[in-house]
């Protein structure tokens, strides 16, 4: 994606051709993650997903069969390689390399620096929340702020809204949590949803 969650690197459109996929002719607004194309190959094949897969099949949308509405109504978001955000006192210690600069001929935008910290997001109802390691939120209304230059995270007006997001961001970050190894004895089971993934 690059630095920072901005909708413009993380909204990428997505288009599926293949047999016994509908036509649609109109865009479809249920909420699906790049995660989402592994576990769909999968159920195309008829395989159960690996142990660990976050993403869930999207071949019921694709094959326009029914499908739990709620289980696509929102998208969770990461960025980051972990540690603090560096400052740009910081960046004079840094190697060309560690910068994203090598041979001075190319620039490469997830280098350290860009990549620094760590930041989560949620997008539900066109509204989008991000949080990062050290407690910084930002709330944007997508329909009415786009480019997402209006933070409403403090906005009293928006305290529930803010609220639900927070509620749906924690959420999601449980859901994405890798639950490997799981455990191989009888006494300890993991019950999960082989073939969609679903939480039901």
């Amino acid at each position: 994606k690059g630095p920072g969650l901005p909708e413009v690197l993380c909204r990428i459109p997505l288009v599926i051709v293949g047999p016994g996929i509908k036509a649609k002719k109109e865009k479809c607004m249920d909420y699906v993650s790049i995660c989402d194309i592994m576990p769909t190959i999968c159920e195309i094949l008829g395989e159960d997903m690996p142990e660990g897969v976050q993403g869930k099949s999207i071949l019921p949308i694709l094959k326009d069969m029914d499908y739990p509405k709620d289980q696509y109504t929102s998208v969770y978001i990461e960025q980051g390689a972990g540690g603090l955000y560096f400052k740009n006192e910081d960046i004079d210690n840094l190697t060309p390399e560690n910068k994203g600069i090598a041979e001075s001929v190319t620039i490469d935008e997830l280098n350290s620096v860009t990549q620094s910290g760590k930041m989560r997001a949620v997008v539900k109802d066109d509204w989008k929340l991000t949080f990062d390691m050290m407690g910084k939120g930002k709330m944007y209304n997508l329909i009415e702020d786009k480019y997402e230059l209006n933070d409403l995270y403090d906005n009293k007006d928006c305290e529930i809204k803010k609220v639900e997001l927070l509620e749906e961001l924690l959420k999601s970050s449980i859901k994405a949590s890798d639950d490997l190894p799981y455990s191989k004895t009888e006494r300890h089971v993991i019950k999960r949803d082989k073939k969609r993934n679903y939480y039901q």
